[in-house]
């Protein structure tokens, strides 16, 4: 069964557009902006975000982030347009995500009208995190881990326990996460503090 983020919320139905590859390559061009250029500082990319005119995330829909994404302290920005609404979450605080925690930095991009994503978005994720993504986990993100390497190079960082807590120590951990259906698609970019198999994952529904 093919995994569905409870996070495609009825109350943005009417004002969300059909999901298009445009949508797809625009929330990475978002996501490189706000998320990869600040290297997570969520200061920086909420700071973008205002700059560029998004309006603050209602507290309903910010709620529904932090219930479902396990967050504290989340700040949420939105923009709409005729090409469809976006959302930039963003958090300082705890949030565990997959069994990790750390500073997050969130683009995601939804719509009503089922449309297949950009036939070259995950060779573009790829390309961007320069690893082989790791096995998907229950919730059917799909997860990048490297460290620095020489040259601005990328090393692989394989997704256990002691590896991804040998890189957190020098400070050069960086994790990609990304999943997307026909209704959502989320880019994620995180600065992990910690890692434990024992935490709980993002809430997820079963699609049919």
């Amino acid at each position: 069964m093919k995994q569905r983020s409870t996070l495609a919320l009825p109350i943005l139905a009417s004002a969300l557009l059909a999901f298009s590859p445009a949508h797809a390559d625009k929330a990475l061009d978002l996501f490189r902006t706000f998320c990869a250029d600040t290297n997570v500082d969520t200061s920086l990319a909420v700071a973008a975000a205002d700059k560029a005119g998004w309006m603050p995330m209602p507290d309903s829909l910010l709620e529904k982030f932090n219930e479902n994404l396990h967050m504290t302290g989340a700040q949420g920005r939105m923009m709409t347009g005729a090409d469809g609404m976006y959302m930039l979450l963003t958090t300082n605080g705890a949030v565990t995500i997959n069994q990790l925690t750390g500073r997050v930095c969130t683009v995601a991009v939804a719509a009503t009208t089922a449309s297949p994503t950009s036939a070259d978005f995950d060779d573009q994720i790829s390309a961007f995190a320069n690893v082989p993504p790791a096995p998907r986990v229950s919730n059917g993100f799909v997860i990048y881990a490297w460290r620095a390497g020489a040259e601005h190079s990328h090393l692989t960082v394989p997704f256990d326990e002691k590896n991804l807590k040998a890189s957190m120590a020098d400070g050069t951990l960086q994790i990609l996460m990304t999943k997307h259906d026909d209704k959502m698609l989320m880019i994620l970019m995180i600065a992990p503090t910690d890692f434990s198999e024992d935490a709980p994952a993002a809430k997820s529904e079963d699609r049919k």
